[in-house]
């Protein structure tokens, strides 16, 4: 594998927490938090997070959802990462670059070497502006255009593993 870290947004990318969006929009945190069971989460994924892990590469999520979601979202599927960066952890976020270059820190490694995958502009927008390869991920919104231009963009997770694995 020719990266040695990935990105990835949370929402809409990792898992599919559009049952959440109004009680997430109006800051329902404690209701968010008791309903993670409602969120889905495509079994491919499982693997591909597994593959990675086991291949060394490095992974990061970074997220504009306070970190006690992002926390309980991640435990609640038990995906292993190596770090990540929610909505506290930076004074400037996407699509501001700030959360991008603080993870190609914490990851160790160049630029080059990382890919980032999100689901909407601001996540390409951040991605290109810190010099990280942006995919653009729309297996859980399979009708967002996105109006920034993508490296690439991946309709379903097996378009995005056969692009990793080739």
């Amino acid at each position: 594998m020719k990266f040695k870290g990935i990105i990835f947004d949370l929402d809409q990318t990792l898992v599919d927490s559009s049952t959440l969006e109004l009680m997430r929009t109006n800051r329902q945190w404690s209701k968010v938090l008791q309903s993670l069971n409602s969120i889905q989460f495509n079994p491919k994924l499982i693997n591909l997070l597994k593959n990675f892990t086991d291949s060394g590469v490095q992974i990061g999520i970074i997220t504009n959802s306070p970190g006690m979601y992002a926390t309980g979202v991640l435990k609640h599927f038990n995906i292993s990462f190596n770090h990540l960066i929610a909505y506290h952890d930076v004074k400037k976020r996407k699509p501001d670059p700030e959360p991008f270059i603080k993870m190609i820190s914490n990851f160790n490694i160049k630029p080059e070497h990382c890919i980032s995958v999100g689901d909407h502009d601001n996540d390409i927008i951040a991605s290109q502006a810190a010099n990280v390869l942006a995919i653009g991920a729309q297996w859980h919104t399979p009708n967002y255009e996105f109006t920034t231009n993508p490296d690439f963009v991946f309709k379903n997770v097996d378009q995005f593993e056969k692009f990793i694995n080739s």
